[in-house]
């Protein structure tokens, strides 16, 4: 629906589509981030560029539930004695694959982006079908106004 006209977009499901599967994509990316890390025994904190949204945390899901609540986010990794590891920072809203913009060059030394990487470089190369423009377009009925 066209928020401003009120009438029906045609191509509104695959824009939704889209954007589930995007949001899908950086979820899995970001959720490896931290299984890695604490797989390792480390700590995580979120920052969602406005403040911490969780710190020092060894809980996946309480980490996963603060993920994305803006467009970005930066993941601080440390020991469970505080030292910094290093960190991840994700943008949201690109195309998926994409969400690690940046990291700190100590985390090339651990294997802590290996499968975050891995599936970043599966997602570019093999991102999700969605349904066309033009079949969800043959199966909308054209706008007509009403007299």
């Amino acid at each position: 629906m066209n928020i401003l006209t009120g009438h029906p977009c045609p191509n509104s499901e695959v824009e939704i589509s889209t954007m589930q599967h995007r949001q899908k994509i950086e979820l899995e990316i970001a959720t490896a981030i931290i299984r890695s890390a604490l797989s390792l025994d480390y700590v995580v904190s979120i920052h969602d560029g406005e403040d911490f949204a969780i710190q020092h945390s060894n809980n996946l899901n309480d980490l996963v539930q603060n993920l994305a609540s803006t467009d970005e986010d930066t993941l601080y990794i440390y020991t469970n004695e505080a030292k910094p590891i290093g960190w991840v920072f994700l943008v949201y809203g690109n195309d998926g694959h994409d969400v690690i913009a940046d990291h700190s060059w100590s985390l090339t030394k651990t294997n802590i982006l290996d499968e975050a990487n891995k599936l970043a470089d599966y997602y570019e190369a093999n991102p999700p079908s969605l349904p066309s423009l033009s079949s969800t377009l043959s199966k909308t009925k054209p706008w007509s106004p009403s007299k």
